[in-house]
């Protein structure tokens, strides 16, 4: 690629800064000097055609000082790297800002450069038109870069060479595609967005990451762990009508105590006594049907496991008797 660029105009540009106070009024004397010296090194940068120093130098010095000839440095810097977008958008803003009245004579003749450079550059503009079905609003990037809803589905200015386009929207995997563009041609890229619920095995994207699965929707649990969980409940519920019946054995024993404590059912100082009987009768009914209710389940779950179907029909049935509490299954 050719470059091209006005080294007779630029130079006396930079002295021209130091005498722009009518673009700025309010820049101080140290960031005018410091804009002069940016502007230098990046024309010297730019005459070594190390054009990515020259644009950061002359983008540095147009923060500080305003001005068409900074910004023509750094739009012919971007140019020169093929940004062409960026490049036409600093052009076009040189034409839209134009050189105030009473500014130097270089800033005129920075404008009537951008002009001229602006609309030579323009047919070497390429285009791509990006497409997404499936989401109604999805989000698009391009490099990185969003692109607004507005601009899909029509012709986008976009610089040569190979792009990388991402797209993801609510409830949909998301997709990508690369495409490749030379200068003033175009290209059209389809991002057909599959749902999710219909895209098995797709990895998950930033869309979908952190994404659960719905409760209605929620796979049973493996028949292993279902017998797992069962045998888990046998255990735990035969241990609890073990307590049950162990405390109900000392309940008994409490209660045969207290009845020779108290003759005919009256009793003088044996309150503790009273309440540690009232504990342990407790204890044992909780055990009793804690531990029913919890081996019941679990044989349930044993039982209903998948890959392991009993043998006729499966029936269970509850007991609950004086004393005690179980199930009672046919197999």
């Amino acid at each position: 690629m050719k470059v091209r660029y006005i080294l007779v105009l630029l130079v006396p540009t930079l002295l021209a800064v130091s005498i722009a106070r009518e673009a700025r009024a309010d820049v101080s004397d140290a960031d005018r000097a410091t804009a002069r010296a940016l502007a230098r090194q990046g024309q010297a940068a730019l005459e070594k055609h190390d054009f990515a120093v020259a644009a950061d130098l002359f983008s540095r010095a147009g923060s500080l000082v305003h001005a068409p000839t900074l910004m023509l440095g750094e739009a012919r810097a971007l140019l020169a790297m093929n940004r062409l977008v960026n490049a036409h958008e600093l052009f076009a803003r040189i034409l839209r800002e134009g050189a105030p009245a009473g500014s130097p004579p270089p800033f005129a003749k920075a404008v009537a450069a951008a002009r001229v450079e602006m609309e030579a550059m323009e047919p070497r503009i390429p285009t791509v038109v990006i497409t997404v079905k499936g989401p109604s609003v999805p989000d698009v990037t391009v490099d990185g870069v969003p692109v607004p809803p507005a601009a899909l589905g029509v012709s986008r200015p976009v610089d040569p060479g190979t792009h990388l386009v991402k797209g993801e929207g609510v409830g949909f995997a998301p997709g990508e595609a690369t495409f490749l563009v030379a200068e003033g041609k175009s290209a059209e890229v389809t991002l057909d967005l599959v749902p999710i619920a219909s895209a098995p095995n797709h990895p998950v994207g930033p869309a979908s990451a952190g994404t659960t699965t719905d409760a209605t929707t929620r796979p049973s649990p493996p028949s292993n762990m279902r017998r797992v969980l069962g045998y888990s409940g046998i255990g735990v519920g035969a241990a609890g009508i073990i307590l049950g019946g162990v405390t109900g054995a000392m309940a008994v024993s409490k209660h045969s105590t207290l009845a020779n404590l108290c003759p005919d059912g009256h009793c003088v100082d044996e309150a503790g006594a009273i309440a540690d009987y009232h504990t342990v009768a407790t204890l044992s009914t909780v055990g009793f049907i804690a531990g029913g209710a919890l081996a019941a389940t679990g044989v349930v779950l044993v039982v209903t496991a998948p890959g392991k179907k009993p043998s006729g029909d499966a029936t269970l049935l509850p007991l609950i008797g004086p004393g005690f509490v179980g199930v009672e299954g046919r197999f």
